[in-house]
């Protein structure tokens, strides 16, 4: 298995800054509806957060209704944090449907390295025929890839080795100090500085604000670079605040109020930094 490092990675190139500049406008033009199977940690965060950005949330989690929800969202996220037995067929049942009505896929193994359970259930579920976007840190990502436990929770504290051009046909969004996106051709790397947001929660709330993107912007590769940008620049601002509360205030006004002006500003800006 190939280390990032050891990979070509390119910056993003300007016309797709330009489609990402976009991507506010169009979710509070469109108001896209995403179902989100979330865990009970985060669900208030990613719900204000969707309706910050202009998005329409619904948290669905009964595996009685996935044959049926996830084919009339404008994309389905799929977050698996606190799995159960049951959360794991609600996970498959909306995966499939999603795929068989060409919903588009935001599929977060949240801490898929922390045990035998996690790592087999999702190993099953990422063999199933379906595309989309895996989104993960790079603990959980590597884990996945190579099917060895890291022990960790959702924190990704070490060196990890990475699979750049899996042969899956999905896009892989992983996070960290410097964030990746790539599928089978395209490698992007996005170095956003030292990340001092310090909210429970905030990556999941990147994949459900990944899930918004991804509805209105039907490339993934954009689609998550999109995500992972506007969280970025949300999350300057919130973390001028030194307060926890405050933080999580900030957060959410700033993902209300930004737009094409700043996150082209701010695209830009990290680009340079590349």
């Amino acid at each position: 298995m190939a280390n990032q490092d050891s990979n070509h990675v390119d910056r993003v190139p300007m016309a797709m800054i330009q489609r990402i500049a976009e991507i506010p406008e169009q979710i509070r033009e469109k108001k896209p509806l995403v179902h989100m199977i979330p865990n009970s940690v985060i669900v208030s965060l990613c719900t204000d957060g969707l309706t910050a950005l202009g998005a329409r949330p619904l948290m669905a989690v009964a595996p009685e209704e996935m044959d049926e929800i996830p084919r009339y969202a404008d994309a389905v996220v799929v977050n698996m944090g606190q799995p159960t037995c049951q959360k794991m067929e609600a996970a498959e049942k909306a995966l499939l449907t999603a795929e068989e009505y060409g919903v588009p896929i935001i599929w977060d193994p949240v801490g898929a390295g922390a045990s035998k359970f996690r790592c087999d259930g999702f190993q099953k579920l990422l063999s199933l025929k379906w595309k989309g976007i895996v989104k993960g840190n790079r603990s959980e990502v590597s884990a996945l890839q190579s099917g060895v436990l890291s022990h960790q929770g959702i924190d990704s504290v070490g060196e990890f080795s990475l699979q750049m051009s899996p042969p899956d046909g999905r896009t892989w969004a992983v996070s960290g100090p410097q964030d990746l996106v790539f599928d089978e051709t395209r490698n992007f790397r996005l170095g956003h500085g030292e990340k001092k947001l310090m909210l429970t929660g905030s990556g999941c709330l990147t994949g459900a604000v990944m899930g918004a993107c991804y509805a209105v912007e039907h490339d993934p590769v954009p689609a998550a670079l999109g995500a992972f940008c506007i969280m970025a620049c949300a999350g300057d601002e919130a973390a001028k605040y030194s307060g926890y509360g405050s933080q999580k205030q900030a957060l959410l006004d700033a993902l209300t109020g930004i737009d094409k002006k700043k996150l082209t500003e701010y695209v830009y800006r990290i680009r340079e930094n590349l």
